[in-house]
């Protein structure tokens, strides 16, 4: 059985380096010299991005399609290259699923004050998305937390497709709720993830295979999502969601890019807005929008817990 052609890159995936050379830096010695990158596809109507790089020049070439790159060391360059690819294919994707998306888009509504309310508020909205990818992707972008929430839920419908024996993607997926709950950090999230290889069983050409290799890539985008750049959070949710539904059309022994595989694909997509339902039921946080950085849930929950320790410390000494 051949393997599906997937429309996003995983997450693991860097660029290569087009063109780069060597030039002279302009320092007191002379001596210094930077590394320059290029990126021959950049349209013009992308804007130029920043990039959260020291020393690092961004600027278009004069023929408006192109992007050159300059940093002080190669490592710094290759990141800052990854980056800037990643927030030129995002604003692609996104133009290119308007028209699945629909006019208005898929932007979260403000939701109620009210614990109760926002949810069920946030759940008939789920289930106005055309599939599961759409709403998942927004929540992810709305509220980093809340995504990584949903998106371990999703991957655990199919963790029962790992091969036995193999624990990584269990473990990524345990830790990564576990930072969701403020009781793991995203250093530690990532060192887990790191230990597993997400393509090692895309040797494997059976159906049974195949679906355990989605199901462990699944397991690992969930745990991508504590700690990626923020520029790929909603896009990594949205191939998530895309990799489970593949994985359970693997199990059944649909063929890629037939009727079968198409039909099996999109009820799966359907079904999994209940699945991002019931974990917006269970979720321990609240409902708010988030800034889409990394924010640690055991951070907020600290300074929580030291305000109110504050206040109390405060109103003993008033009363004293």
């Amino acid at each position: 059985m051949k393997r599906k052609s997937s429309g996003y890159p995983g997450p693991s995936k860097t660029p290569q380096i087009l063109q780069q050379r060597d030039i002279k830096g302009h320092g007191a010695s002379g001596a210094a010299r930077r590394k320059m990158f290029t990126i021959l596809s950049w349209p013009s109507r992308i804007p130029v991005p920043k990039l959260s790089f020291p020393e690092c020049v961004v600027e278009r070439f004069r023929d408006g399609h192109s992007l050159r790159i300059t940093c002080r060391t190669r490592e710094d360059l290759r990141d800052a290259a990854t980056e800037a690819m990643a927030y030129r294919d995002d604003l692609r994707e996104k133009e290119e699923r308007h028209s699945f998306r629909g006019a208005s888009g898929s932007a979260i509504p403000s939701l109620p004050d009210d614990h109760d309310d926002s949810r069920y508020a946030l759940a008939d909205w789920v289930m106005e998305q055309k599939d599961a990818r759409l709403a998942l992707e927004a929540i992810a972008e709305w509220n980093r937390t809340l995504g990584v929430w949903c998106a371990c839920a999703m991957a655990e419908t199919c963790l029962r497709l790992v091969p036995k024996g193999r624990k990584g993607p269990h473990l990524e997926i345990e830790m990564a709720k576990r930072w969701a709950q403020g009781h793991a950090t995203a250093e530690q999230v990532k060192r887990i993830a790191e230990n597993e290889d997400p393509h090692a069983l895309h040797a494997g050409f059976s159906s049974a295979m195949l679906a355990g290799s989605e199901a462990i890539e699944a397991a690992y985008t969930a745990a991508n999502l504590v700690y990626v750049n923020r520029n790929r959070v909603g896009r990594n949710a949205y191939s998530l969601a895309g990799t489970v539904a593949s994985a359970w059309a693997y199990e059944h022994g649909y063929e890629p890019d037939t009727a079968k595989w198409d039909a099996e694909v999109k009820s799966r997509l359907a079904d999994l807005r209940e699945t991002i339902l019931l974990a917006i039921h269970y979720y321990p946080g609240r409902l708010v929008a988030s800034s889409g950085g990394l924010v640690e849930p055991s951070t907020i929950i600290a300074g929580i817990i030291g305000l109110t320790i504050g206040a109390g410390v405060a109103h003993a000494m008033k009363k004293t």
